[in-house]
């Protein structure tokens, strides 16, 4: 469709995508999922979070992490408005782990800067610390977690024919990526 023109825009917190729509300045928008019954919503993909820890810091184990081994070093998170946050602050509530972290710093690209000069570990979702350097040591966390992104509109609204034409071709495309990989 080489007649319509798609703008990219980037919200500041977990939400940002829902309330860009709710105020008519975006038609379709990328977040996590689940969202409230105001939108339709379908899942794109998963995104495991992982642990990443300096390569002269990191247990020798294999295998996942056991809580001691994720507590060991100082522990380098996003700010609390950030959505991977609120995923990481959940996982830590369901079981039971009260780790406070030593830097809570706003660019992924930066929390990986500081694991890489050993100033502690992160749990951060796989494809936010990309492309991961090579002297961190990735590590699955003691217990599984992800984030699922999705695809939203509001349930409601008139979609012009572009935007239908954007969902059409965004799930044919994801769908042959799917089928690849």
């Amino acid at each position: 469709y080489p007649g319509i023109s798609v703008s990219i825009g980037e919200g500041n917190d977990v939400r940002g995508a829902e309330e860009i729509l709710r105020r008519g300045e975006a038609d379709v928008g990328f977040t996590y999922l689940p969202v409230n019954d105001a939108f339709d919503a379908w899942e794109l993909f998963r995104d495991d979070y992982v642990a990443l820890l300096p390569k002269d810091k990191a247990p020798e184990s294999e295998g996942p992490l056991t809580w001691d081994e994720l507590t060991a070093l100082p522990l380098i998170l996003p700010l609390p408005d950030d959505g991977c946050r609120y995923n990481v602050d959940q996982y830590l509530l369901r079981h039971d782990r009260a780790i406070a972290p030593a830097y809570e710093v706003k660019e992924d690209s930066t929390v990986v800067s500081m694991v890489r000069r050993g100033l502690g570990a992160t749990i951060i979702a796989q494809l936010a610390a990309e492309p991961i350097p090579e002297d961190v040591v990735v590590r699955t966390l003691p217990e599984p977690l992800q984030r699922v992104i999705g695809v939203i509109t509001l349930a409601d609204a008139l979609q012009t024919p572009p935007v239908f034409a954007f969902l059409d071709t965004l799930k044919e495309t994801w769908k042959q990526k799917s089928a690849i990989i």
